[in-house]
């Protein structure tokens, strides 16, 4: 199964990267799949709260946070209230013994991106 096939086009994802040569690579690769116009870009989480107030909600999150910080953030309320489903990424989520979310691990490759999205959005 590609990715196109197991994740739809009208599908949107939000993407919260602090760094933005990451970011700007986990975008090309999901815009690249399902349309630039399906994927939010953030470099904080104040922006992203910003493009779930002025978009909608989103169906797929990558978000970089760890699991704690996420359940308390304003931005990780409004994506659990929402249904969206959530990866996190980097150190805190990576050291994090919490099995609710998917993680994705660094360093990553657009299969590993991929892979954990798929699960992220089956779970």
């Amino acid at each position: 199964m590609t990715a196109e096939q197991a994740l739809s086009p009208a599908r949107t994802y939000l993407v919260l990267l602090k760094d933005s040569f990451v970011a700007e690579d986990v975008v090309r690769a999901i815009a690249a799949e399902v349309g630039a116009e399906g994927v939010l870009t953030a470099s904080s989480a104040e922006t992203a709260l910003a493009l779930l107030h002025d978009h909608g909600p989103v169906e797929v999150a990558l978000v970089q946070m760890g699991p704690e910080e996420l359940r308390t953030s304003a931005l990780g309320q409004a994506l659990i209230l929402a249904g969206t489903r959530i990866a996190l990424t980097g150190s805190a989520a990576e050291e994090s013994r919490a099995a609710e979310f998917e993680v994705l691990h660094r360093p990553f490759t657009d299969r590993d991106l991929w892979s954990s999205l798929i699960r992220a959005s089956a779970g």
